[in-house]
């Protein structure tokens, strides 16, 4: 089976800053920004004030009205993202035995749980009738999405959920281009979706000082490379992916917008608090696995940075190990700044900008780094450096825990 190939034949997104590939992209490269004061509830006391939030997102767009009733936010993330993969992807029904359905996501049921504490003084604290939605349980499984993803899609065969903190959704499209690769299944719908926007984990977070707490236009407050970077800020959505082996999309005159060529996750060795060790040192191992033998057919890199001081610079170290001289002239380009960090949503948002990179030629800048910290050895993307004639583009992804993840794309040719 070594000769299957996987591709991208379909991208769905539901983001901050559009819903839609085409919306997605334009303020991508525009430079546009989803942060703003946080709206979906009252977050006045909290530390950090501000998130990326999907404002014009309406389900009844993309559900009837008894699916959105059913199901929570996350899962009709997905699901609208879906249907636009689907629809990109030119497919009207899937083999219900040869698609699998791999959806990452890590906060999904936090909301649902988090909404139930909120409903009444009672509720979760004890059994009084009505307190508590009858559907929240599934409402909060982490398999909720894909479950839901794979009822609207018809598919009864490997249905599953990755979760690895932020590197969920690259870790599911990896797993979905070995299945395919091993001849497992021809199709993968494959993706994440994540709303980590709630009471829950905004106050986790803001109490471990993970979050950024400026009190600075949300726009400009987020900027990953910067010298004057501080901490990074929540983001939601989805992205949802139709792959599927070369040879399958050939045969229906599919148009894929790239191929895999490489892919590798492992989680940290260190003692760091939430395992980032700061030499980059493991997070290197996976991205070198993630190109093989093709780093120097690598001309743009779209990184995780988040905009944290102490991540951006592991990661920065880590590419150098990878490149080495090479480093200084590879366009690294992070969208955090206008995406945020959604955990599985982000690095979906990232795969997405990667595979548009490809099919359009153009790079995202870097949101605000203004003053690109000269420390850490890298070229960040600029709104003037946006051209590329490069074939291969790396995604790399590191999650709370210590679990990285890294895929390589390769322009798409038949």
């Amino acid at each position: 089976m070594s000769n299957r190939i996987p591709v991208i034949t379909g991208i769905g997104i539901i983001s901050p800053i559009g819903i839609g590939k085409s919306a997605f992209w334009e303020s991508l490269i525009s430079g546009q920004s989803g942060f703003d004061w946080i709206s979906s509830f009252d977050a006045t006391s909290f530390p950090c004030k501000i998130a990326a939030e999907v404002r014009n997102f309406k389900p009844e767009d993309h559900l009837t009205r008894r699916q959105v009733r059913y199901l929570s936010r996350s899962s009709q993330f997905a699901c609208a993202a879906f249907q636009l993969a689907r629809d990109d992807a030119l497919l009207s029904s899937f083999d219900p035995i040869r698609t699998d359905v791999i959806i990452g996501t890590a906060t999904s049921g936090f909301a649902v749980i988090a909404e139930q504490v909120f409903k009444s003084p009672t509720a979760l604290r004890e059994y009084r009738a009505g307190d508590v939605d009858p559907m929240g349980m599934i409402k909060s499984f982490i398999f909720a999405p894909a479950a839901a993803v794979a009822y609207l899609s018809r598919v009864s065969g490997y249905v599953s959920t990755v979760s690895s903190a932020c590197a969920s959704g690259i870790n599911a499209v990896g797993l979905a281009a070995d299945r395919i690769k091993a001849g497992l299944c021809d199709v993968a719908i494959t993706g994440g979706s994540d709303t980590p926007i709630n009471h829950f984990v905004l106050s986790a977070l803001s109490a471990a000082g993970m979050l950024n707490t400026e009190e600075r236009e949300p726009a400009s407050a987020i900027r990953p490379f910067d010298s004057d970077r501080t901490k990074q800020g929540l983001g939601e959505g989805s992205v949802i992916l139709v792959m599927e082996e070369k040879e399958h999309a050939i045969s229906r005159g599919a148009i894929a917008y790239a191929e895999i060529a490489g892919f590798q996750h492992s989680t940290e060795n260190a003692n760091e608090l939430f395992l980032l060790e700061p030499s980059g040192r493991r997070w290197a191992e996976v991205l070198r696995g993630a190109v093989g033998k093709n780093d120097r057919l690598v001309t743009h890199i779209n990184a995780h940075a988040p905009g944290d001081r102490h991540i951006d610079a592991a990661e920065a170290s880590a590419l150098r190990a990878v490149f080495g001289d090479r480093t200084s002239s590879i366009p690294v380009a992070s969208i955090k700044g206008a995406t945020g960090q959604g955990f599985s949503s982000a690095g979906m948002f990232q795969i997405a900008a990667a595979l548009l990179s490809l099919s359009t030629g153009q790079i995202p800048p870097t949101r605000n780094c203004e003053a690109p910290d000269k420390s850490l050895g890298l070229r960040v993307s600029r709104p003037s450096d946006t051209a590329t004639t490069g074939s291969h583009v790396l995604v790399s992804a590191h999650g709370v825990g210590g679990v990285n993840g890294a895929l390589l794309f390769k322009e798409y040719a038949i």
